[in-house]
């Protein structure tokens, strides 16, 4: 598939991602009444079952009032909610979504999704498919610091405050790389984008004005506080895409984390068929490359997986490349790599890089050279090793 059509599914599935609906009513959950209240948010636990958390959300807001019901979306009804993305949320292992609307006669309205997901890694993962916008972290009041692999965070039950967050012991903070500084609220055109626990938040207003922006602001800080403003560290996995690869760095878009090939596809897109068969048990991440200044025709991708098990890793390494380097043009000879095996081959869009090791699957896309995918996968692997051996030591 050439770059000018990969471009073009890939915008069009990214407004799959973003693109709002209108809201659809959507009945109650059995037993569970609609909340017309100040009251408390109700949550899916690990077992399935309801619960509830400490969120609060108020009736009126810097003269914003809440109208209608709060609406509860299941993972059964979000396509009656949503045309599109439905498949993309389920592939983060959404649980729930509650939506308010607050609405303001002179400022218009505010719609409010507190989606409800199985745990951070999935809504740092949602929040990671745009790095685009205002960070709004401090101004929040959530935690924002450079996370290391093994490092154990305070919890809501700890005496230590969100403050000391990335303050551990240097033993403890020497265990492992820095998965990077990445914020966890973005504001851009009236958009709000957060994620606190669990918990992904998108507040859109549909006049961007100085008064939306603080009204989404002071519900945001409403939303966080219920979380204990803790951010959860991004998912390890996210310290296998380096920093630098000799003077390439990751580009602007960023490193985004996902598990599905629907959202795979819409970051950089592979095939219709899910061919690395990926799942909701795998964790994968992905970064575009550039060089400073730009004008290369190559633009090489990494991609690290970590499948629950390492008979999973090689059935979607071979299934990869049964589909995907099908008819090379070239290829060099297989190399080590990490306690695994590693080969290049040259296809119409330039070298790719495959490697596996264990239940760590690594391919490094739209290479220039050879030598180009090597170095992408050794540094990749070596990161790899060092975020298993900090996972080992953190425990």
């Amino acid at each position: 598939m050439s770059v000018h059509v990969r471009s073009l599914v890939r915008s069009i599935l990214l407004m799959f991602v973003f693109s709002w609906s209108a809201v659809q009513p959507v009945t109650a959950l059995d037993g569970v009444e609609p909340l017309t209240d100040t009251s408390a948010t109700i949550m899916a636990s690990q077992d399935g079952k309801l619960q509830m958390s400490p969120i609060r959300l108020p009736l009126e807001v810097l003269g914003w009032k809440q109208s209608g019901t709060v609406q509860r979306i299941s993972r059964e009804t979000i396509f009656d909610y949503m045309d599109g993305a439905g498949e993309l949320y389920i592939g983060y292992r959404f649980r729930e979504l509650e939506v308010r609307e607050y609405e303001s006669e002179k400022n218009g309205p505010i719609l409010v999704e507190l989606y409800f997901m199985e745990s951070p890694d999935d809504a740092f993962g949602l929040l990671s498919l745009d790095w685009g916008g205002e960070v709004l972290d401090e101004v929040i009041g959530l935690s924002w610091s450079d996370f290391r692999v093994g490092q154990r965070l305070p919890t809501t039950s700890d005496s230590r405050t969100s403050e000391r967050v990335g303050q551990e012991p240097a033993s403890q903070l020497e265990s492992g790389p820095t998965v990077g500084r990445l914020p966890s609220a973005l504001f851009g055109s009236g958009l709000l984008r957060m994620r606190t626990g669990p918990i992904y938040v998108r507040m859109l207003a549909e006049q961007d004005t100085a008064a939306t922006k603080q009204a989404i602001t002071e519900l945001a800080k409403i939303v966080a506080s219920g979380g204990g403003k803790l951010s959860a560290p991004p998912p390890a996995i996210m310290a296998a895409l380096p920093d630098a690869v000799g003077d390439y760095a990751p580009a602007s878009s960023g490193k985004a984390f996902f598990r599905s090939h629907l959202v795979l596809n819409s970051v950089y897109f592979l095939a219709t068929r899910n061919i690395l068969d990926l799942g909701p048990a795998c964790e994968a991440a992905s970064s575009e490359y550039r060089r400073p200044g730009g004008g290369e025709q190559r633009k090489p991708r990494l991609l690290v997986v970590k499948y629950p098990t390492g008979e999973a890793a090689l059935k979607g390494g071979t299934s990869f490349e049964q589909v995907y380097l099908s008819k090379p043009k070239r290829a060099s000879e297989g190399f080590e790599w990490f306690e695994g095996q590693g080969r290049t081959v040259e296809i119409e869009e330039g070298w790719v890089g495959i490697a596996r090791s264990g239940a760590f699957l690594a391919v490094a896309f739209d290479c220039p050279d050879d030598e180009t995918a090597r170095k992408f996968l050794n540094q990749s692997g070596s990161l790899i090793t060092k975020v298993e051996n900090a996972k080992l030591e953190g425990k």
